[in-house]
Parts: structure tokens; sequence; C-alpha cells
């Protein structure tokens, strides 16, 4: 007999279910278990009478009234000690054990909880040697649910049991330097008309994986960074330079919106800059002790590129 001395304000159920099935414990140790259907005990102390069977066959199971007197893994959230269970009555018919065991529920869930962490062992490593070079697996496997089926069913008295799972499981993969490209794209078309971007230097990207869905569908959060500095037109400055002594070529380059002129001649110094415009090239320089890109960048929770310019 059930006895359920919880108050009934907290919840909007009609009481305490206790299952077909549910462990009992006597004083000596001994298990028994509910072979009525599954019960609801009331709240506020309501009372339920329900069969029990030993666990163990035999006539050790035969007990004396009021020595069932624990419920096993009880009550979940609510308060055990509010929970009662006694046997008014001494149980009996115990009768020699049976070699064959008897399959329970627990038995069923055991198996499929243990196979099911299996296959999900086995999807996950084989996703993972399946990737092409450059490529990353997303860490979020996303699994099917798992069908399962049996030969036999609880309480069936049977030796073993054979269970079959299906189970499909989702990986995704993603190339970094694709990624890396995305944000680096993304970047330049961020940079004012008026400006360019320093490729020369180093573009930074930096971003992780936030999430992924079933489908492929993966989100990205991170940021690309890089100088920038006015946009020059070279065509004209090299038409501007060509042919000329260095010292005008050095004079009229110092008049661009720049910090400083190095004029560099290779593989011999003359006195005139080259007579073909297409052999001066021009180059944005960053200073050796400027902060890197990344570090001037101001940080941003949201993808994003942050453009500096050039000292």
């Amino acid at each position: 007999m059930y006895t359920n001395d919880l108050k009934a304000g907290f919840t909007s159920s009609p009481g305490l279910l206790f299952r077909y099935g549910q462990r009992l414990m006597n004083t000596n140790g001994l298990e028994f278990a509910q072979t009525s259907g599954d019960t609801v005990v009331p709240w506020n102390g309501g009372q339920k009478t329900v069969n029990v069977i030993a666990v163990k066959p035999g006539s050790a199971g035969n007990v004396g009234d009021h020595t069932i007197t624990q419920i096993e893994e009880c009550c979940g959230p609510f308060d055990a000690s509010k929970v009662h269970v006694t046997n008014p009555q001494a149980t009996g018919s115990g009768t020699d054990p049976s070699s064959t065991p008897q399959m329970t529920v627990s038995d069923f869930d055991a198996a499929r909880a243990q196979l099911e962490q299996s296959i999900h062992q086995t999807i996950a490593q084989e996703l993972s040697s399946g990737g092409q070079p450059g490529e990353k697996l997303a860490e979020t496997i996303i699994f099917g649910p798992p069908q399962f089926t049996t030969d036999h069913q609880p309480q069936e008295k049977v030796p073993s049991f054979t269970g079959t799972m299906t189970v499909s499981g989702e990986g995704d993969f993603y190339n970094d330097a694709d990624v890396i490209q995305a944000y680096k794209t993304h970047l330049t078309r961020l940079v004012p008309n008026d400006q360019q971007l320093l490729t020369e230097s180093p573009i930074q990207v930096q971003y992780r994986l936030l999430s992924s869905a079933k489908g492929g569908f993966l989100v990205f959060v991170g940021s690309a960074s890089a100088y920038v500095a006015p946009k020059l037109d070279e065509e004209k400055i090299r038409a501007s330079i060509v042919g000329r002594p260095v010292a005008q070529a050095r004079f009229f380059l110092e008049k661009l919106p720049i910090k400083s002129v190095a004029i560099k001649e290779q593989p011999l110094a003359l006195p005139l800059m080259p007579l073909l415009d297409r052999r001066i090239t021009l180059h944005y320089v960053v200073e050796s002790n400027a902060p890197s890109a990344a570090s001037a960048a101001q940080a941003s929770p949201s993808p994003s590129a942050s453009p500096k310019r050039s000292p």
C-alpha cells in the first residue's frame, strides 16, 4: 500500500505515478516489484493498494506484514520522506526460483542506451575521418531519433534478447580557407571609394563556428582587420615622375597624403627616374613599429570587418 503525504498546491497533476515494475525493498534487503498496472496515488494523504512479487523467486520472498517499507529511486524532485509504502499482509506463495531470468523494462532501457551511445561514437569517428584536405568538421553532430526493435518484450522469461537500432547522424564540413576568404571579401566591400586596402600588409581574420543546424546551415562569428590609406591614382603619379630627376620625383611624391617617401632603384641607383612608366611601381608600406591591424581594430560582437588607416 502506497501513502502520499505530499501536498497538492504546487501541481495540477492528480498525484504521484508508480509504474508497473516499480521496485520496493523490505527490511531484510529483499527486493519486490509492483505487478499492478501504472497507479496514481493522490496527494494529501492519498492511499492506493497494489500487488507485488518478489524479484527473486523462492520461499525467501514470503515475508511478514509491514516489512516492505522502502520505495526504490523515489520520488523524483519530491520529498521522499513524505511518501511511504508498507504491506498490510504477509506475502506468500513463494516457489523455487526459475533458472530463466525475467527481462525487465530496465534491462531493455539499459540495452537501448548502451547501443545508442555506441552507434553515436561510431558515426562520429566515421565523420571525423571523412573530410577532405583543408576541411574542418563542425563540433556538433546532429543525430536523428533512434529506431529500436527487439525480438522479445519486457517481463518475458528468456536468457537474452537481440536488439536492432538504426540511427542517422549529420556532420557538417567547412573549408577554413573559404571562410577566411569570405571575411576578406566582406572587408573589401566596406572600404570607402576614396581609400584603398593595404593588401601588402596581411589581412588578419579571426572567427569561430557559432552554431550548426540540420541541412548544413552554419553560423560563424568573427572579424577581419587590415589597414586602409587614401586611394592613389597610380597611373597619374607614374606619368608625373617618369624620366624626372629623383629629387624632383621625391618632391612630387611628398605632396601626396602620406607620411614619408622612400625611393628605391634597382639594380643601380641613377640620377633619373626610369624613362618607361611601366618600370615604376608604387607601394604603401605600414611602419614596422605600427600595431597590428587586429590590435588597432575595435572589437565587434557580430561578424564585422574593421579597416584602419595607415600611418
